[in-house]
């Protein structure tokens, strides 16, 4: 089976490291090769995960990257609303993947979807659904085309 990159990140709020380690190694298990974003664990300002101009370049970078096959945000939060208005439009429909997300990140995906007609998809905490037994790897992996 080849193996697919996707990127993870794009937090409103700051994410827990060990969380996001268990998040990558969850994304791992369903053959995926994650590549974290340039500002993964970045803190602030305030309780933010980084400048909205840094997680929309690390969001934009994702979309453009011919290589990556899905982008994961690491959590929802807040401030991930202060992204609608710097989305490129035109670069993330050139280049559609699925924008898997929950919590706050309903604002860009429905944003994403009213505007370019993105499909979204609403998935909690990869690690949670995985470890928990709400579902099985293979049914996750399933889910995403694979």
């Amino acid at each position: 089976m080849p193996r697919r990159t996707c990127r993870r990140g794009f937090a409103g709020v700051y994410p827990k490291p060990d969380l996001v380690d268990l998040g990558l190694e969850a994304l791992r298990t369903l053959g995926y090769t994650p590549q974290p974003s340039d500002s993964l664990l970045t803190r602030g300002p305030l309780y933010f995960a980084g400048t909205p101009e840094m997680r929309l370049r690390d969001l934009h970078h994702a979309f453009a990257d011919d290589d990556v096959r899905a982008i994961f945000a690491t959590r929802g939060g807040y401030g991930s609303n202060y992204l609608l208005e710097g989305l490129d439009l035109d670069l993330i429909s050139e280049s559609a993947k699925p924008f898997i997300g929950f919590s706050d990140l309903t604002a860009p995906q429905l944003w994403l979807l009213d505007q370019i007609q993105l499909p979204l998809f609403t998935v909690h905490d990869l690690r949670g659904l995985l470890t928990r037994r709400r579902c099985s790897s293979a049914q996750l992996a399933g889910s995403f085309g694979r």
